[in-house]
Parts: structure tokens; C-alpha cells; sequence
């Protein structure tokens, strides 16, 4: 009897852990979560099946979509975006991608919505462990 290998799903699990813990260390408040929204408006996934777009040039571009959507405003913004390290960005994106498809109602407003996708709203770095903590 030969053992099936689920070596696509093992990578796609640790996938996701990885980019579940670089989403606790995006640091962004609430209105800057909006402003990522907005400049964002749909889903990466569905950008890349109409326009074509690798994963590769859509992350490229998280931090200029941003700047581009309100320059004056969103500069500072845009420029921590864009020093984020990849997993980070990435973690951006997937909450990006999650948002503009959504699954249901949550209750919370924008707060709990993105709370629902795994943003972690703490002032201290401990508390955003503990908040991740509770999460998993």
C-alpha cells in the first residue's frame, strides 16, 4: 500500500500560520485599515483572473494603490506600507482579498469585521500577543 503525499495542502496550512502571525505585527489603526480598503476596492483573487496580475506585481503595488488614492493623505501611510517586510504585505493582501469577499454579516462594524479576518487592534505588543493568542 503507498502512502498519499498532501504535500500542496501541508504547504498551503503553513502557509496560512505564517501569514496569520505577520498579521499580528501589522500595526495599523483602524483608519488606516479603512484607507488600505479603499484604495483597494475588490479583492486581489479577482484582479488577478481579469487583469492578469501576479501575486508578484499586485504586492508591488499595495503600498502606490494606497499613495494613489489620496496622495496628500495617505503618504506616511503608503511609506510604512512599503517597509513592511513580504509577509507582512502579504498578510495585508489576504485581509484585503478576505474583506472584499465577504462570507457573512459580523456584528462589530468595520471593527469587527476585520477583527473577524484576523486584524489585531492592541496599543502594547503584549497585548497583541495575548489578542493573537486568542485567536488560534
Amino acid at each position: 500500500m503507498s502512502v498519499q503525499s498532501d504535500r500542496p495542502g501541508l504547504v498551503a496550512e503553513l502557509f496560512a500560520i505564517a501569514v496569520a502571525d505577520a498579521l499580528v505585527a501589522v500595526d495599523l489603526s483602524l483608519g488606516e485599515w479603512v484607507a488600505v480598503l479603499e484604495a483597494h476596492n475588490g479583492g486581489f483573487s479577482g484582479r488577478r483572473a481579469w487583469f492578469e496580475e501576479s501575486a508578484r506585481m499586485q504586492l508591488r503595488l499595495l503600498a502606490q494603490g494606497v499613495h494613489d488614492d489620496a496622495p496628500n493623505d495617505n503618504l506616511n501611510l503608503a511609506r510604512r506600507i512599503d517597509a513592511l517586510p513580504t509577509l507582512q504585505s502579504i498578510a495585508i493582501m489576504d485581509v484585503v482579498d478576505r474583506f472584499w469577499t465577504p462570507s457573512g454579516i459580523v456584528e462589530g462594524g468595520m471593527q469587527g469585521l476585520l477583527e473577524s479576518l484576523g486584524v489585531v487592534f492592541s496599543r502594547t505588543g503584549h497585548a497583541r500577543l495575548r489578542r493573537a493568542a486568542a485567536l488560534v
